[in-house]
């Protein structure tokens, strides 16, 4: 039988094989406004299950050894509360590695960036505790990795590391990548959400599904959050994983803090930064950092989730031109935001665009929630919508509020009946199901559901009659749409074959496919129309 092990927060003995170790950089309490390393300790001890311990490991970002005892491959998560993201990460991955523990699985809590600046000392104590429970949370929602999510990378000649890691590794260190699940992927439907947004040509197309180039991967994130039926994976990177965090921060309990806010943060550009003026972001108590591996992976229905949260929201992308080009898209989500916050009714001010060396405003709330700690659902189909009629509610908006814009993640579809066909194709190509094409007594109906639609307009690309705009999308927010729930687009007669009685088509193709063929084929028109394909060949030619 294997055993596993963890460290415990006095003794260091084995403990079960869900334990989640906290290891605490001893160098905090040096540190100007420095940290009462115990206290958080303890604070674990008694809010944390069992299995969750704590330890101070003097020198931890240097990576001593001897850090982890030897345990089963896959067990155990582990996460760092450092002085800074500058740490010895190649080494610290190895040693867990050579433990049987997953690195790409640990979660770093930069505590002397985003607590140590805090001037106020209980505030200071209370902002690290949620950090690090946050951190918990999120490393016990991690799914695992596998060999597919794994890519070797040389080191810059820039990282830190010791002298013992320069003698005793070699060169290269392991790092995320995405993979796509085929038997999620939608790609065989015409989805290419994933493609639009990977801008490193690291995913390459085939006729069923996507593929990853490790080599040109650089783990953004972009994909996962482009994906509606998250067939990409990337350890770190899960919605799941943010979603878990982001509740953890916002979650009610005996930590006293000012209004809190949730800061999502570009970690490609601001990731090892220590700069922390009296007015920055870290040194506030109110803004919580989440970190993402690329500020444009946070769509704006994360925002609205936990705006719907009451909680305000800032984004912080690149210090420098963002390398992945997604400058104009940050900012139209933001405004996006803003824009229905004023709408609505409610200050814009809810939703900030932040720089690295910014001084957001403190967050005030001001709109009533009626389930304010109620888990924030990222992922889940329907979440965002339901975000918004929470705040129409809470602000008492107009049920005809409708708000266009191009960066709305929600849609509103309509038809032509008399150009439509019935083909189904918008339906087949429809991630999410908001468009279904379903079948009655001797009808077809074409449904629309716009709690459903995130906008990704595969359905208008997909529609044959396009140029007759048999199928009208926009991009829209429509609060009387989104409470209508499904509702009926079009209903068609299904034609039957006057020989067998098997259904032929809807009435509408039958009448396109005569459009088609004109005067001058009346008779083939007439068949198509009398006779199902098996009955056509039966009655011969005409």
């Amino acid at each position: 039988m294997n055993k596993t092990h963890s460290i415990s927060a006095e003794t260091g003995a084995a403990d079960s094989s869900s334990a989640t170790v906290v290891l605490l950089c001893g160098d905090l309490q040096s540190l100007d406004n420095g940290l009462d390393l115990s206290g958080l300790c303890l604070s674990l001890q008694q809010t944390q299950p069992p299995e969750v311990s704590g330890r101070v490991v003097p020198g931890l970002c240097h990576a001593p050894p001897g850090l982890f005892p030897s345990t089963a491959p896959g067990t155990g998560r582990v996460v760092l509360g450092l002085c800074s993201r500058a740490y010895a990460e190649r080494e610290m991955h190895a040693q867990l590695r050579r433990a049987g523990l997953d690195p790409l699985g640990v979660e770093v809590v930069d505590l002397g960036r985003f607590c140590t600046p805090v001037r106020h000392g209980p505030f200071r104590m209370a902002k690290a505790r949620l950090l690090l429970a946050a951190a918990v949370a999120r490393a016990r929602a991690y799914p695992g990795s596998h060999a597919e999510n794994l890519a070797i990378r040389f080191p810059q000649l820039s990282q830190k590391m010791s002298r013992r890691a320069l003698w005793a590794l070699p060169p290269v260190r392991y790092v995320a990548v995405a993979s796509v699940d085929s038997r999620l992927c939608l790609r065989g439907a015409g989805c290419d959400l994933c493609l639009r947004v990977c801008s490193g040509q690291a995913l390459q197309s085939t006729k069923e599904s996507i593929l990853v180039n490790k080599a040109r991967c650089d783990a953004c994130g972009l994909c996962v959050s482009a994906c509606p039926t998250g067939a990409v994976q990337l350890p770190g990177g899960a919605p799941e994983q943010f979603e878990t965090q982001v509740s953890a921060l916002l979650e009610a309990g005996p930590v006293a803090l000012p209004q809190r806010g949730i800061m999502f943060l570009c970690r490609q550009r601001n990731g090892s930064r220590r700069e922390a003026g009296p007015e920055s972001t870290a040194a506030s108590a109110s803004w919580l950092p989440v970190e993402v591996p690329c500020a444009g992976m946070v769509p704006a229905s994360w925002v609205l989730l936990c705006l719907a949260r009451g909680t305000p929201v800032g984004v912080m992308g690149c210090d420098v031109p963002c390398p992945k080009g997604q400058q104009d898209t940050i900012a139209g989500r933001l405004d996006y935001c803003r824009q229905l916050l004023e709408a609505l009714g409610a200050s814009p001010d809810w939703v900030q665009s932040v720089k690295p060396e910014g001084s957001p405003d403190t967050p005030a709330s001001v709109l009533p929630q009626s389930k304010p700690n109620a888990p924030v659902s990222l992922p889940r189909p329907g979440a965002a919508s339901a975000a918004v009629l929470a705040l129409a509610t809470a602000t008492g908006a107009p049920s005809t509020l409708s708000l266009a814009h191009p960066q709305s993640p929600f849609g509103t579809v309509d038809v032509r009946v008399e150009r439509c066909t019935q083909c189904g194709l918008c339906a087949a190509s429809c991630p999410t199901g908001a468009l279904a094409l379903e079948e009655g007594q001797g009808t077809v109906s074409l449904t629309f559901d716009a709690s459903l639609c995130i906008a990704c307009g595969l359905c208008a690309g997909r529609c044959p009659e396009a140029g007759d705009q048999a199928l009208q999308f926009r991009k829209a927010t429509d609060l009387g749409r989104l409470r209508q729930g499904r509702i009926t687009l079009i209903r068609d007669e299904f034609l039957r074959c006057s020989a067998c009685g098997a259904p032929i088509a809807p009435k509408g193709m039958v009448r396109r496919i005569a459009e088609l063929l004109g005067d001058q084929y009346p008779g083939i028109a007439t068949t198509v129309e009398r006779y199902c394909p098996d009955c056509r060949v039966a009655s011969g030619p005409g």
